[in-house]
């Protein structure tokens, strides 16, 4: 789901500084942008930004488009060799999203109720009653659709899953850039969710899209009721997530984990293989391969099949 509009650079200049966004460096080599992206994946138009120290590339060689950099981290040693143009500028963070609105095509519909009618799947899937199917949406046979889910534009679902009732698949993700006596603004969410084979997804249960790439559910997942999983997570091979468990962005969970009802993982926290989290636990920070953890916070009490050290 990319932007379809260009903007000339001379007009995100201008937009920064309608937003009272001070700008105290920059290296301009292109004439507009076209596109929003990650890090990671951009191109010779594209518009990304760097917020914090841990994500300046070590090599520039594959960067290209435009970066809005937080002037906090900037210094002119990390980027004096890069290719790519730049803007130093303060909540560099805020400024993306801003400019998210200049690059949006106006008057989109968001849901279109016949959408479903309009699609051909395999005679082997079963949808209940009030299924809604966004654009570009595969499914695969076998899989079981209850009613009243929601499975939203660009999700890929694998073979034999079932998705129970009121579940809503490729949500956009709650995102917001923040600016002290400014609204807060929406980041945009232009990725997606896969989800494996063999997957059960629970009632009411949110899998949200990725800011960029993917969440990915991976195969023989199974979640229970209730269960909120963020943008940008990934859950490994044959993990169980219990009622009302809650992952937050970018959470990594390994194969052949268990996280019990009520746990809650803070964002970007990497959980290992067959790890245990335990009932109402509250996770912030990495637990590693074999863990048994449990609390608030979250404390390693023993390793699975040994004692803790």
């Amino acid at each position: 789901m990319e932007m379809q509009n260009r903007v000339k650079i001379n007009e995100v200049i201008e937009h920064l500084k309608r937003l009272n966004l001070k700008i105290y460096h920059s290296k301009l080599n292109i004439d507009f942008i076209d596109r929003l992206s990650s890090i990671s994946d951009t191109s010779a138009n594209s518009l990304a930004y760097i917020a914090k120290k841990k994500y300046i590339p070590i090599s520039s060689e594959d960067i290209h488009g435009l970066l809005v950099i937080e002037a906090e981290i900037f210094d002119s040693s990390d980027f004096h060799e890069s290719g790519y143009s730049y803007l130093v500028v303060e909540h560099a963070k805020y400024g993306f999203a801003s400019l998210y609105e200049l690059l949006s095509a106006t008057n989109v519909q968001l849901f279109d109720s016949q959408k479903k009618n309009q699609k051909s799947f395999d005679k082997s899937i079963v949808f209940g009653p009030d299924v809604y199917i966004g654009n570009n949406v595969t499914i695969g046979e076998n899989s079981l659709i209850y009613p009243g889910v929601r499975i939203l534009d660009d999700s890929v679902i694998g073979s034999n899953v079932v998705i129970k009732s009121n579940a809503v698949v490729g949500g956009s993700g709650f995102g917001y850039a923040i600016r002290s006596g400014f609204p807060p603004l929406r980041i945009p969410h232009l990725g997606n969710v896969i989800i494996g084979d063999g997957v059960e997804i629970g009632s009411n249960t949110a899998i949200d899209r990725a800011t960029f790439g993917s969440t990915v559910v991976e195969d023989f997942v199974k979640i229970d009721n209730g269960v909120h999983i963020a943008h940008n997570c990934r859950v490994g091979k044959r993990t169980l997530v219990i009622a009302h468990a809650e992952l937050s962005g970018s959470v990594i969970i390994g194969h052949d984990s268990w996280i019990a009802p009520n746990a809650s993982i803070k964002e970007s926290v990497k959980i290992g293989n067959n790890v245990i989290v335990g009932i109402g636990s509250v996770v912030l920070k990495d637990l590693p391969d074999n863990a048994v953890a449990f609390g608030v916070p979250a404390k390693i009490i023993r390793y699975q099949n040994q004692l803790a050290t």
